[in-house]
């Protein structure tokens, strides 16, 4: 759920939401990949129709426990992105007003090995698409709320 503020045509908004992370793992280890993201964002409405948002989004921790040689392996990975995206809205009621984005993010992801005697961690980063569906519930001449789903992909 997002909370937004809108002055003119610009707007802000933060919001708190459930991740999936998708993580391919060997047999036999056990994985956490639900957690909770967080996301700041602007936008400018550039037509009625269609913005321009900027954002960051912290996308939680996936984390990954097994065995390799007999010896127990605890993985975390964590995932933050900066992106910008287009949103086409259409009013279809005063207080409903579904929309779709299309943009790019980069990305930046390390992760942490760790056994009881050794650690290691690893960073990759990119520059991929990104896109979402939902819609906004004006309750205010200044605020909204949004409800929406956001697929990032990390390739």
């Amino acid at each position: 759920m997002v909370g937004s503020l809108i002055a003119n045509d610009f707007y802000m908004g933060a919001g708190v939401g459930a991740l999936k992370t998708d993580v391919n793992t060997a047999v036999g280890w056990t994985e956490d990949t639900d957690g909770t993201s967080f996301k700041v964002f602007g936008g400018y409405n550039l037509t009625k129709n269609l913005a321009v948002e900027l954002f960051y989004a912290d996308l939680d921790k996936a984390k990954a426990s097994g065995f390799i040689s007999g010896t127990a392996v605890d993985i975390v990975g964590e995932t933050t992105t900066v992106g910008t995206t287009l949103v086409y809205s259409y009013p279809m009621a005063k207080h409903f007003v579904p929309f779709g984005k299309l943009g790019i993010h980069r990305w930046s992801t390390d992760v942490t090995g760790s056994t009881t005697s050794a650690t290691a961690s690893i960073s990759d980063d990119g520059i991929d698409m990104y896109y979402g569906l939902g819609f906004d519930v004006p309750v205010a001449e200044n605020y909204a709320f949004r409800a929406e789903y956001e697929r990032y992909t990390t390739d």
